[in-house]
Order: C-alpha cells, then sequence, then structure tokens
C-alpha cells in the first residue's frame, strides 16, 4: 500500500509571525511544502507536534489509497 510521509521543518520566527511548515512526501517521491503563519502574539498556544499536518494530509491520503 502507498504511503505519505510528513518531514516536520523548524519552526521559525518571519516578519513576527510564527511560521510552522512539514514536508510531505507522496508515495511517488513527490514532494509538497505545507505550511501555517500565526501572529507572534499565539506562540506559547502553537502546539509543536505533527497533528495540524495529518488532519490536513488525511483526505490527500484517502484520496491516493495510502496507508
Amino acid at each position: 500500500m502507498a504511503k505519505i510521509h510528513l518531514w516536520q521543518e523548524e519552526t521559525k520566527i518571519i516578519d513576527n509571525l510564527v511560521h510552522v511548515s512539514t514536508t510531505i512526501e507522496m508515495s511517488n517521491q513527490s514532494q509538497v511544502n505545507l505550511w501555517y503563519r500565526f501572529s507572534l502574539k499565539y506562540q506559547e498556544d502553537i502546539n509543536t507536534n505533527c497533528d495540524s499536518f495529518v488532519i490536513a494530509t488525511i483526505l490527500l491520503a484517502m484520496s491516493q489509497g495510502c496507508d
């Protein structure tokens, strides 16, 4: 069964925004970068695990028949 891998990137501060991103690697080895940006005032509230990226990727995985 095909798989999708998520590679979480380092959280960065860019232009007073918290930039959280991950690289999504598809089963055909193509890669896409998915990111979220938040106001700096929410930095303490941002979850540092990969859950939000898993949720964002689940429909893609299902449509490609991934495990």
